[in-house]
Parts: C-alpha cells; sequence; structure tokens
C-alpha cells in the first residue's frame, strides 16, 4: 500500500506542474529527485542480483532521462512579469 502512495504522491505533483509550471517549479526539483531516486533503487537491487541489466535497463531509462528533463526546465522557466495566481 506505501507503493501506491508514493506514486500517487508524485503523479499529483505532476498535475500541479503540469497547472501552473511558474508557480510550482520548486517542485521539479522534487521530481527529479524522485525520479533518481527510482534508479538508484534499481541500480541497488541490481547489485545484489535481485534485477538482471536489461531489467534495470527497461526499468530505470525513461526515470533517468526524466530527471535530466526536470533539471533542465527548472533552470530554463524564467518568471514571467505578469503573475496570473
Amino acid at each position: 500500500m506505501g507503493v501506491f502512495w508514493f506514486v500517487f504522491l508524485f503523479g499529483l505533483i505532476y498535475w500541479l506542474i503540469a497547472g501552473d509550471i511558474e508557480r510550482y517549479k520548486h517542485l521539479i526539483i522534487i521530481s527529479a529527485m524522485g525520479k533518481l531516486g527510482v534508479y538508484a533503487i534499481v541500480v541497488y537491487l541490481f547489485s545484489l542480483e535481485l534485477v538482471t541489466l536489461l531489467g534495470v535497463i527497461l526499468a530505470t531509462f525513461n526515470d533517468f532521462v526524466m530527471a535530466f528533463v526536470f533539471v533542465y526546465l527548472y533552470f530554463a522557466i524564467k518568471p514571467s512579469a505578469v503573475k496570473s495566481y
């Protein structure tokens, strides 16, 4: 049940960011850390030989790429002169 709430929380964060990216810009870094956290967990499981190398690649490629996209967005977004909220 704990995994459900973890995934639900990050889904909520992504939804907030998509709604108003300037207002919730600070959540982008949390999202990037979450993606890198998934990557770290799967790599740790690989070191325990519980996951194959193919499993690591298939399970984490998207998370690894999205973490870098989130970091890029965080630094690329400039605040606008007019706030909408």
